[in-house]
Formats: structure tokens, C-alpha cells, sequence
């Protein structure tokens, strides 16, 4: 029922892509719809719901390389509808400059500890930090607190000896910043992201990589929020389309109003493929009001060169400090059309 839900909802959706030459300038356009069904329970206790969501996605990049090999670009890309998988999400416009020296990015852009932190891998509608959450459950850090896409500027070493490093700074990043209420808006300002990362093959095609990272910021006084300040260490081992990460998070009370010191191990393994793709994620998230345990599984299959399948299922235990907790599952069926 939910699948044939979510074919009939893409059978008139169009898409379109173009990829063309203005001289020296190439253009790269995307423009793609898919359709989500979902069934789930409101928590331990909840009744068994379902929900779905239709979602529209662009993409425009132009690019000119010139003679000597550098790379200037822009970038933007937007959606409808939520995405909380990073994965597919789309809500950014930047400038980006590449050369010997790295890669230099200005806009509303990720930054340096969530573009170069190592942990649990993810694909598609992205498991234990995906899509699932929009229903039931919240996601899995992954990844230090950071500034998301606020505006920033982000500079990208190029790799030296299997070692490259990432910094980023965001002048201010704000949620809700017009909320009547202040302790609901999340304001912090001269936010840096700093992250390191080193690589190396091993034997038998395998590379083996490291990374540290970590955010800093300065909330407020009106939100009564605590500072911007975590980090978190990741592994990661790949051969080809195989992927094994891990990671620890170490969160603190970022952006919180009160005290929760909130603490993460995730790992998993991905494999990614050009027509398919499937991956497993845990993660152990501990804090003061509620532990949380997360297992995922999900992938993709492309029917053709325009139309893919997503699919997860969402295992969420949540256990609170105060009261009973439990077992819920999030399951999850999109397509997407594109061209």
C-alpha cells in the first residue's frame, strides 16, 4: 500500500537536467522530484502512524577552469519540503575558488567539522542521521554541533603526505532567531570550525584515515544558551565502494539552556555503488534527560538512469532519565525522478 502509494504520487513528476558550455563557462543544472511514504509509532507508547512527504530539489553550479588549472565556481542549490538526511539535503549558495594552495568556499555553505569529521557512513535517506526524524525519533550527531549552513567562509587544505586540514568561520549562526520566546532562538556568533584529517593506503587496496575536530561559539546572553563547544574524533577504513567508519562525539551543552553533557559513539558500513548501495549505522547518544540508542539500515537501487528507489528502516530506543522508555521503528520508502 505504501509503495504504490508513492508510484502513483511519481507518475506525472517531471525532471529536468542540463549540462551545456557558455564559452568557457560549464553549466550544470538539476532539477529533480521524489515522493516519501513512511510508517511509524509516535514514540514507545504511540500509536502506529504514517505520513509522507513530496519534495522538490534543485541544483545550478557553473564552473570555469582556466588555463593554469584553477577552478572558480558557484554554486546553489535549494528544495521544498524537509530533508533532515544530509545526504540529500539542499539548502545552500556559495562561491568556491580552487587551487594548489586548496580550496577556498564563500557563502552559506557546511564547514570544516562536518565536511572533514570522519564517523558511521551514510547514504540516500540517511539512516541514523536521515530522513526518519521528520516522523519519529530524533538523529544521530555523527559529527560535533556545528553552524550547519550559515553564512561562512571555509578554506580546505589540499592534502599533503595523506594529511589535509579544514577551517571555518561563520560570523553568526542562528535558529529561530525571531521566535517571541528567546530561550527558543539559537544565536552564536564568530563560530569556528577547525578539523584535521589524515589518510593512507594499506595493504590490499585498503586506505586507512583518521580525523579530529572541533566547533567553537559565542551564544547570546538573550537565549540564556549554553557556548558552541564540542569535538569528535573518526575513523575510517575504504576499499573501493566499501566504507567502514566510527566515531566519538563529545557535545557537551552546546546551544543547550540547561546542562545535558551530551555524549555519542556511532559506526557503521557502507557500500556505494553506481546502480546500488546499502548501509548498516549504530549510534549510543547519552545526555542528562535520555539515553538514546539508534540502529539503521537502508540503500538505494537505480531503475534506470532517471529513477531510483531509497529505502530505511529505523530502529529507535529511547530510555529517559524520569520515566519508562522503549522500542519504536521509523519505516521509510522514497522515489526519486531525475534526469
Amino acid at each position: 500500500m505504501l509503495a504504490a502509494s508513492v508510484l502513483a504520487a511519481m507518475a506525472a513528476a517531471p525532471a529536468w537536467a542540463i549540462d551545456f558550455q557558455a564559452g568557457d563557462v560549464n553549466i550544470d543544472l538539476i532539477l529533480a522530484v521524489s515522493a516519501q511514504g513512511a510508517t511509524f509509532k509516535n514514540g514507545p507508547d504511540g500509536e502506529t502512524d504514517s505520513g509522507g512527504n513530496l519534495l522538490g530539489f534543485g541544483r545550478l553550479n557553473f564552473e570555469w577552469v582556466s588555463d593554469t588549472g584553477r577552478v572558480y565556481g558557484l554554486r546553489a542549490e535549494t528544495q521544498n519540503g524537509s530533508r533532515r538526511s544530509e545526504a540529500l539535503a539542499a539548502d545552500e549558495i556559495y562561491a568556491y575558488f580552487s587551487s594548489e594552495l586548496g580550496r577556498f568556499e564563500l557563502g552559506r555553505q557546511d564547514g570544516a567539522a562536518d565536511v572533514m569529521s570522519f564517523h558511521a557512513p551514510i547514504i540516500a535517506l540517511g539512516q541514523i542521521r536521515g530522513d526518519f526524524s521528520e516522523y519519529a525519533g530524533i538523529n544521530a550527531s555523527l559529527s560535533p554541533t556545528d553552524t550547519r549552513d550559515s553564512p561562512k567562509l571555509v578554506y580546505l587544505s589540499p592534502p599533503v603526505r595523506g594529511l589535509r586540514f579544514g577551517v571555518s568561520y561563520a560570523p553568526e549562526f542562528t535558529v529561530n532567531k525571531d521566535a517571541g520566546d528567546p530561550r527558543r532562538r539559537i544565536i552564536q556568533k564568530d563560530a569556528v570550525e577547525a578539523a584535521v584529517q589524515y589518510s593512507r593506503p594499506i595493504a590490499n587496496d585498503w586506505s586507512l584515515g583518521a580525523s579530529a575536530s572541533l566547533t567553537r561559539g559565542n551564544s547570546d546572553p538573550q537565549t540564556q544558551r549554553r557556548d558552541l563547544s564540542a569535538w569528535s574524533t573518526g575513523l575510517e577504513l575504504r576499499r573501493e565502494e566499501l566504507v567502514i567508519g566510527a566515531a566519538y562525539v563529545n557535545n557537551g551543552d552546546s546551544n543547550d539552556i540547561a546542562a545535558v553533557d551530551e555524549r555519542e559513539w556511532n559506526a557503521g558500513i557502507a557500500w556505494r555503488g553506481e546502480k546500488w548501495g546499502t548501509a548498516f549505522s549504530w549510534a549510543r547518544n547519552t545526555s542528562i534527560p535520555v539515553d538514546v540508542t539508534l540502529l539503521g539500515v537502508g540503500g538505494y537501487y537505480s531503475i534506470n538512469e532517471h529513477v531510483v528507489l531509497r529505502a530505511d528502516a529505523v530502529l529507535v530506543d529511547e530510555q529517559p532519565r524520569t520515566r519508562p522508555g522503549g522500542w519504536y521503528s521509523v519505516m521509510l520508502l522514497e522515489v526519486g525522478v531525475e534526469l
